[in-house]
């Protein structure tokens, strides 16, 4: 019966390869028959919407998707059409992001959807990835979805998730800038001392002052000396005029 199923979904018949794929998701994995039949519908659906009309999953891609809904737990009915619900809500709300990214109302790639997808299970907005790809713009002048990624990241590990969230965070963050150091001179004028610069002038002047005064009487007493002291080639002459008065 599942085979039927599948094969008619995929428009053709399957071989001894794609039916063991097939009975592995079954017997190996553990999904119902139930739910591998809407794995199987829900990766024709995917594929068609991604490139085009007539398109089929291979059976590879279909037992890759079926490893991670035993991933999620999907191994009901229910669950398995809640997570469904959930993934058509997501696609709905791509073009949302496509136009902030200003990628046009083009379907994403499989690359870009993943992206986005990650960036919705965080709980971002699409405002809010407005801002991080103006950021990203003004940083690479270009879309870099890494670099973008990157942004929205540190926004989740912060907390950060809509547009409020983050004004706010940055004006926190300018308010708690370091102030800039108080001038010595204020300090001083607060703190009631002199400034370590001026207390060093003024003890330098004053030590200049006290050894220029201890030098000045030196040299009046000796320039007097000099002015009353004969010189040494005088006292000849002085002595021969004294002999011839005799």
């Amino acid at each position: 019966m599942l085979t039927d199923q599948t094969q008619n979904l995929l428009g053709k018949r399957l071989n001894t390869t794609d039916l063991k794929s097939l009975m592995n998701l079954y017997s190996a994995v553990g999904l119902p028959a139930d739910v591998i039949f809407l794995l199987v519908s829900h990766c024709v659906d995917r594929t068609e919407r991604r490139y085009g009309p007539g398109r089929r999953p291979t059976i590879h891609q279909i037992e890759k998707e079926g490893y991670y809904w035993a991933q999620q737990g999907l191994f009901d009915q229910e669950s398995a059409a809640a997570y469904l619900r959930e993934y058509k809500a997501r696609q709905s709300k791509l073009a949302a992001y496509m136009q902030v990214l200003r990628l046009g109302d083009r379907r994403p790639i499989p690359a870009e959807e993943k992206y986005i997808t990650g960036w919705m299970n965080m709980g971002f907005p699409p405002e809010t990835v407005a801002i991080a790809y103006e950021k990203t713009i003004l940083k690479k002048q270009e879309l870099n979805w890494r670099y973008l990624n990157g942004i929205l990241r540190r926004w989740h590990e912060q907390g950060l998730h809509t547009v409020a969230a983050i004004q706010a965070g940055a004006g926190r963050r300018r308010g708690t800038q370091p102030r800039q150091a108080a001038r010595p001179h204020a300090a001083a004028e607060h703190g009631g001392g002199k400034v370590p610069e001026v207390v060093s002038r003024e003890k330098r002047c004053h030590t200049t002052e006290k050894s220029c005064a201890g030098r000045s009487p030196g040299f009046r007493r000796t320039s007097s000396a000099a002015r009353t002291r004969p010189t040494s080639a005088a006292a000849p002459s002085l002595h021969r005029s004294r002999a011839l008065r005799r």
